[in-house]
């Protein structure tokens, strides 16, 4: 899916006598915006987004303001509206994503003197990172060049501060431009320019992580070292010498790209070349240098075309061409290549340009924000399952003359009140009590309001005579004893890949992705095991019979042991599910607001 719109553009840029320029760009603009709704999965940030989407509050205005105070809120205001008139993640992603697309093509039209050229660039060097996975700073990126840097607007000093500020509102890194047009009058000499670009390179050399690292003490700074991946590596590595590359070929055209007739390739050639510099000063973290470099790495789709129209002689203009082709061919091999490790995608290139939308498959991607939506996908399958029976009243209540073994309360949703069930999950009392009862074996606990103090009334489940107060204590403690006794850990162990097979640990996550896997063994009220694992950043917990298989197909965040009742809870992404020995889910709880 990925290769067929670069071998279209070629295709087309091949025949630009016969296809205008407008054509040419309309068509580019349906092939990408194709390309953006069909994607499922490909880009670093695709199920990150989907997280933050799922979980901004959209009650009401005011709770969207108090959810996801860290992302910028002029993109959680367009996350509200999305979610407010229903549009799903995905569509909502692709339109972002074709904004962008229909913005960038645009700014093309308007200052590119080569503009298949520059589809080509954007295609081949930006669209999978700025177009369909970073979407807050990739439509933050083109709003500020389209309309900052673009022939066909002029704006005054106070109304470009007040531009910046509102894209700032999609993502602050654009404020990195506010000292560039602030200099866009100045124009310095290539000789200045060689000399700051040479000691932003010295600064590559020096270690900033012993350095902050020894201060990490100071409020902020100690922030700094999470930062530091690059720190005194130098820039001999791939990114760094892709932009020296960069740096050397505008710099030898400078003095023709500042007098162009063409005022954006000026203010772009300056902004491209000062971003340059501002990457090498802040390598020493590459995802800071990236982010606030990107507005002129990004203007080599419009600068380096240009460079190719400066020259008058056909054979130097085509290999001109020839070269930036070759170089957009190894690119976008490069960007899918890069896709699939970020993605997290189990395949390869030809798997990668299979995969769309239509044949969405999530188990094809190991992805931390993935695996909480799989584990998302699991609980809501399982709620729905519950609350189906419980709303059509499929629930079973208990024999009356055999209420069962073991009890347990629960909350019932329809009186908003609790019950009791037993551990077969059968309704023993339905939704009776205000708060929730304690039970010590077949003895129920409530606790009540008095004029002046709480008050406990007990009563004996089995036979529904209540017992005096003056019993709890003895209640307590002897149920406490009996549990003390039941209840018993017995060993802890490592938890081998090997023995995941089976599990859905094996099946979500890989082998490489997990730091930790540990199983606590359990001998009271009878044999079974806790398995605890940490992937990414998430810990995550199942139940194992005592012969090592997976109780149910539930991944829990925080679980208790079986109690002396028979019955375990474990905490899902959605609720609390209540587990009885054989694995069944008895009862489910949503979290109560």
């Amino acid at each position: 899916m990925y290769i067929i719109p670069f071998g279209l553009l070629l295709i087309m840029s091949a025949f630009n006598k016969k296809i205008s320029k407008k054509t040419f760009l309309i068509s580019s603009a349906v092939i990408l915006a194709i390309v953006s709704f069909l994607r499922f999965g490909v880009g670093a940030d695709y199920f990150s987004y989907e997280y933050l989407y799922n979980e901004l509050d959209v009650k009401s205005i005011g709770s969207m303001l108090d959810s996801l105070v860290f992302i910028e809120f002029g993109f959680r205001a367009l996350m509200y509206i999305s979610k407010i008139v229903g549009l799903s993640y995905h569509t909502f992603a692709s339109i972002i994503s074709i904004a962008i697309v229909i913005l960038t093509l645009a700014w093309i039209n308007d200052n590119s003197e080569n503009y298949q050229l520059s589809t080509l660039l954007f295609y081949t060097l930006f669209y999978f990172v700025w177009a369909i996975s970073a979407l807050r700073q990739g439509l933050a990126l083109i709003l500020a060049m389209y309309l900052l840097f673009n022939n066909k607007y002029f704006f005054k000093m106070y109304q470009k501060v007040l531009i910046l500020l509102a894209c700032a509102s999609l993502h602050v890194s654009v404020l990195i431009l506010l000292p560039i047009i602030l200099l866009r009058d100045y124009t310095p000499s290539k000789k200045t320019l060689m000399i700051l670009f040479g000691i932003s390179l010295v600064i590559t050399f020096i270690p900033f992580g012993s350095i902050l690292g020894a201060l990490s003490s100071i409020p902020y700074i100690g922030k700094l070292t999470h930062y530091l991946e690059g720190s005194g590596r130098g820039f001999l590595d791939f990114p760094g010498i892709v932009r020296i590359l960069f740096f050397i070929g505008i710099w030898l055209h400078y003095d023709k790209l500042i007098e162009s007739k063409n005022k954006s390739i000026r203010d772009l050639t300056l902004l491209s070349l000062y971003s340059f510099i501002i990457y090498f000063v802040f390598k020493f973290s590459e995802l800071m240098a990236a982010r606030f470099s990107v507005f002129g790495y990004f203007s080599v789709i419009i600068i380096f075309p240009s460079i190719v129209m400066l020259y008058e002689k056909r054979q130097l203009r085509m290999m001109g061409m020839a070269g930036l082709m070759t170089f957009s061919s190894l690119s976008l091999y490069k960007e899918m290549k890069t896709v699939i490790d970020q993605s997290g995608f189990r395949g390869g290139l030809v798997e990668l340009n299979k995969n769309t939308i239509l044949n969405a498959d999530r188990g094809k991607f190991f992805n931390q924000y993935n695996l909480i939506a799989q584990r998302i996908e699991l609980c809501k399958a399982n709620e729905k399952e519950f609350f189906g029976k419980f709303e059509s009243d499929a629930i079973p209540y208990a024999d009356k003359n055999n209420l069962g073994d073991h009890f347990q309360s629960v909350f019932f949703p329809d009186t908003n009140m609790y019950g009791i069930i037993n551990d077969k999950g059968e309704i023993v009392e339905r939704g009776i009590y205000r708060y929730r009862p304690e039970i010590y074996g077949d003895i129920v606990v409530e606790e009540t309001e008095g004029t002046s103090f709480k008050r406990f009334v007990l009563k004996n489940i089995r036979t529904g005579e209540y017992v005096p107060e003056d019993q709890l204590s003895a209640t307590i403690d002897n149920f406490t004893e009996e549990t003390k006794m039941r209840t018993k850990w017995i060993d802890f162990d490592h938890y081998t890949y090997e023995q995941m097979k089976g599990s859905l640990f094996a099946e979500l996550i890989p082998e490489e992705d997990i730091l930790t896997s540990s199983i606590g063994k359990y001998g009271s009220p009878f044999f079974y095991e806790i398995v605890e694992v940490t992937a990414y950043t998430q810990t995550m917990y199942i139940y194992l019979d005592d012969y090592y298989n997976p109780l149910n197909n539930s991944i829990y965040y925080s679980i208790t042991p079986y109690g002396s009742n028979f019955i375990a809870i474990g905490k899902t992404s959605c609720s609390s599910e209540y587990i009885n020995r054989n694995g069944d889910i008895i009862w489910i709880e949503k979290e109560q607001k």
